[in-house]
């Protein structure tokens, strides 16, 4: 069940707002596209009118939608989405492989790139969680990269939506993977991924996926 802390409707329009969502694929979709959400644009607007500022809570799906900060937040597992209030503009996506909108502006120069993370960032933060509090690695982080390889990305996205096709499904389960090898590897890894040939050829130190 939704619920908020707003008392007075605000002062309405004839303007048709809708309400998006970003999406994994880096395209806006509207909030009747997602396929397990329980909220659909028309209720949001209402909610919205009735408190701009305010912070809408689904108790039973632990998903908080924050207007003021305009982001969408799972209580369960504190992943974020940032939502948006537009024309209602009817939109689909075609681009299922477009890069994650906060990568850094790619390079088509390089076949990859390695962005620094800051440490107050969400990125960071999940994997330092994993690493620390699951005690995947007995040593401090001394820095995160972001890998940035659009062709490794497009792959990835591409065999994504052949699950879903061939397992008749929507979504698939998805897990982070942490994988310990000599710096020699790194520069491969980036550009062509990991060499599965070579898994488990040292136990598996970090775990089987999360």
């Amino acid at each position: 069940m939704w619920s908020y802390g707003g008392v007075e409707d605000m002062d309405t329009s004839d303007t048709p707002w809708c309400w998006f969502y970003l999406a994994d694929c880096g395209r806006w979709h509207q909030f009747e596209e997602d396929v397990n959400g329980s909220i659909s644009s028309e209720d949001l607007e209402k909610f919205y009118l009735r408190g701009p500022k305010e912070v809408l809570r689904n108790s039973c799906q632990s998903t908080m939608i924050d207007f003021s900060a305009m982001l969408q937040t799972d209580l369960a597992t504190g992943r974020q989405r940032r939502i948006k209030r537009d024309y209602g503009i009817k939109r689909s996506c075609s681009c299922f492989s477009a890069p994650p909108v906060f990568w850094e502006r790619t390079d088509p120069s390089k076949a990859y790139q390695l962005i620094p993370l800051s440490e107050v960032t969400a990125e960071y933060q999940t994997v330092r969680n994993y690493v620390v509090q699951e005690g995947l690695l007995n040593k401090t982080i001394t820095a995160l990269y972001r890998i940035q390889n659009f062709d490794l990305w497009e792959i990835f996205c591409r065999k994504r939506k052949q699950l879903m096709r061939l397992h008749g499904v929507q979504q698939i389960p998805e897990r982070h993977l942490f994988h310990g090898t000599d710096v020699k590897n790194v520069h491969n890894i980036c550009k062509y991924n990991f060499d599965l040939h070579l898994a488990g050829q040292h136990g598996h130190a970090y775990g089987t996926g999360r």
